[in-house]
Parts: C-alpha cells; structure tokens; sequence
C-alpha cells in the first residue's frame, strides 16, 4: 500500500504515511535552489504536534524530487517535504562593476519567488486548511479541504 498525498502546495507535499514507505517523490513549483532548503517534518494527529524528522532517522536523497527517509514514518502520521528557501539574505550579492550572469538573476529572482510561494503556502497550510489543486481546466483553483465552522452567509 502507497502513502496518499493529502495535500499539494506551490512548495510543499503531505501525505498520510502508510508505515512502509521510505522513498518519497516530491514536487515542488519551479523547484529548489539547493537541496539544504528542502526539509521535512512529521505532523501527529493524536497530539497535534509538527516535529522534525526524528533524530533517529535518516534523510537523504536519492534523486533530484526524491527523499529516502529511513526507517518508515509510523502509519497514520502525516509527513510533509516543503521548500524553505532563505528568507533573511539575498542569496546572490551583487557588485559594483561585476559581470551579471543569466545564472545571478535567475537565482535572485526565483528567490523572490520561491519565498512569495512559501509565504503563501504557510498562510494556506497553516491557517486555513486550503490547498491548490488543478481542475479539470488545467488550473490552479482553492478548494478547501475541511469544513471548519458555521456560514456567515444569510
């Protein structure tokens, strides 16, 4: 039996752990910069806690969107891949009379990206349970994944 993925976002992927898997495909939109900004976390329901990947486990990759975690997350925990791209510094610093490269601002603008995506990604995750999924048009559209309180529609 495979883990179901029970959410997508721009920049991170939950699934529902089966207790078997140990190698996880992820996706994320536009990808990552380096693979030190890809992390992992484990939610368990029965407490509501996020934790980090257990120190007793092993994380490490085995493709470019692929994450082997060793031994298997326990069955009914929800593992989640996300990007989490530097917030603090521009990765790129720029000089005066330097030469610009395609690579330097491609990489300064996807981290501009990359942290809108994440920022967005949290708020949704986080604070109101959305997701974006592609609909049958081929678009990303919100769809709210639990019910969680009354209409305020009359």
């Amino acid at each position: 039996m495979a883990a179901i993925s029970i959410r997508q976002l721009y920049s991170r992927q939950t699934w529902l752990s089966d207790g078997t898997d140990t190698v996880w495909n992820f996706q994320f939109t536009g990808g990552y910069l380096d693979k030190a900004h890809v992390k992992a976390r484990v939610y368990n329901p029965a407490t509501l806690q996020y934790e980090g990947v257990p120190i007793n486990y092993s994380a490490d990759f085995v493709g470019p969107f692929q994450l082997r975690v060793v031994p298997a997350i326990p069955a009914g925990l929800q593992f989640t891949i996300y990007r989490d791209t530097p917030k603090d510094l521009p990765i790129v610093d720029f000089t005066d009379g330097a030469n610009i490269s395609e690579v330097s601002l491609d990489t300064n603008a996807k981290q501009a990206v990359f942290i809108a995506s994440e920022t967005i990604d949290a708020l949704l995750d986080e604070l109101y349970g959305l997701t974006l999924l592609d609909n049958e048009f081929g678009y990303k559209s919100m769809r709210q994944e639990k019910y969680t309180g009354a209409s305020t529609v009359n």
